[in-house]
């Protein structure tokens, strides 16, 4: 399996307690409705993630906090073909369901499915089967991973967006197309008490490819997704909570 297992935002931030995040063979999802209305938390991993207690941890105060219900879905990243995943759950014993069942699962809580049968998933470089599942599988639903938790002395405070482009500060903006997604966890944060930003930070072209995390723009949103103010800060400030 080939996952996306970093960037340079993260690598700046190793072992730093003021945020939590998960990358490689583990998403943190949020699934909504077509308007943006989030449905349902999920852990995602595959069973060779490394099991980190805190990113759990955080990850349940979160749901608990936004009053969402949470799965934690495991599935075999090491075959080519799945047919069941593995439900966790801090009150009940883990359990195998089928993917048709998870479908099913899903539609209780709230999440739009699609009538399409879809009995296995494949895993592959480009995706893990559990994202083919979801592909093939939910219907005119809303989805987006959670990037960066944001702590302030072990408490949540924030849902950061991670986004990076060649674009220079003065150029980028967030793009329309991916409002959706961004209200949807900004919807998440109203119901958490907590903010919703977006961090961008460039990736130049020359003298050579690279990503550039030394200075990260801020877009800051109030309950209703309207943009309040934006700031450049340095990593450092970025690093210490200092926005």
């Amino acid at each position: 399996m080939s996952y996306y297992n970093s960037n340079a935002i993260y690598n700046s931030l190793q072992n730093n307690p003021n945020y939590c995040w998960t990358v490689g063979n583990a998403w943190i999802l949020v699934y909504g409705n077509s308007d943006s209305d989030p449905k349902l938390m999920v852990f995602a991993q595959g069973a060779s993630w490394r099991r980190d207690n805190r990113v759990l941890s955080y990850v349940t105060a979160l749901a608990s906090l936004a009053s969402l219900p949470l799965m934690h879905i495991e599935f075999d990243d090491s075959a080519q073909v799945i047919e069941t995943v593995r439900l966790h759950s801090t009150t009940q014993p883990s359990r195998d369901i089928s993917l048709q069942a998870l479908k099913e699962t899903f539609k209780q809580h709230g999440v739009p499915i699609n009538n399409d049968q879809f009995a296995k998933a494949i895993n592959d470089k480009e995706s893990s089967a559990y994202h083919k599942w979801q592909r093939a599988s939910l219907g005119r639903i809303t989805v987006s991973d959670i990037d960066l938790i944001r702590l302030d002395n072990q408490s949540i405070t924030a849902i950061l967006e991670l986004k990076r482009s060649y674009y220079g500060f003065e150029r980028w903006k967030p793009f329309p197309a991916d409002f959706p997604n961004f209200r949807l966890l900004n919807k998440v944060c109203v119901r958490a008490g907590i903010a919703f930003t977006i961090a961008y930070n460039i990736r130049h072209k020359s003298p050579r490819v690279f990503d550039d995390p030394s200075q990260i723009k801020l877009f800051f949103y109030d309950a209703g997704f309207n943009p309040t103010h934006e700031k450049i800060v340095p990593l450092a400030d970025f690093v210490s909570l200092n926005y």
